[in-house]
């Protein structure tokens, strides 16, 4: 995306502004959904259900199970070219705002 179109500096505070008042408006969005889950996880555990299905919904409230590995013991077992095999390196620009 690189239009090569000049910005004015009012133009930059301007992004930057709609920027952190978007981030901001995504972290109080963010903080309602975790609120109203945990409403959620509390009436399923409350109930002790696993599925609840409503009038225009289904919940379900599971145990679940995730496999992790721990980078640096792989790398201990492995030698250096087998790791650099199963390692997945991605390069990108980050944009921060400070």
């Amino acid at each position: 995306m690189n239009n090569n179109k000049k910005i004015t500096t009012e133009e930059l505070a301007k992004a930057v502004k709609t920027v952190r008042e978007y981030e901001a408006l995504k972290k109080q969005t963010e903080k309602i959904i975790e609120d109203n889950k945990e409403i959620l996880k509390q009436f399923m555990d409350g109930e002790q259900l696993e599925k609840y299905v409503g009038d225009d919904f289904k919940l379900s409230y599971k145990d679940a199970t995730r496999e992790t590995l721990s980078k640096d013991v792989v790398k201990s077992l492995l030698s250096e070219e087998d790791f650099l095999k199963a390692v997945k390196i991605s390069s990108y620009k980050a944009l921060r705002i400070n």
